[in-house]
């Protein structure tokens, strides 16, 4: 819904980083993975291959 409370996903002193799940560990959610974390945050990456979750 719009107007919701937000994440903030950088480091502040003294507020613990967001959460991100990326679903899909393709060339995409890769990618949204290295942002996610570059930002911050805790990044988790679901993907049904489990070769490709090895890889990452």
């Amino acid at each position: 819904k719009p107007g919701g409370p937000g994440v903030l996903l950088s480091g502040v002193p003294g507020v613990l980083p967001g959460k991100v799940l990326i679903l899909g560990g393709g060339v995409v959610g890769t990618n949204a993975a290295k942002i996610a974390a570059g930002l911050g945050a805790r990044v988790a990456i679901m993907d049904i291959d489990l070769e490709r979750l090895r890889y990452l």
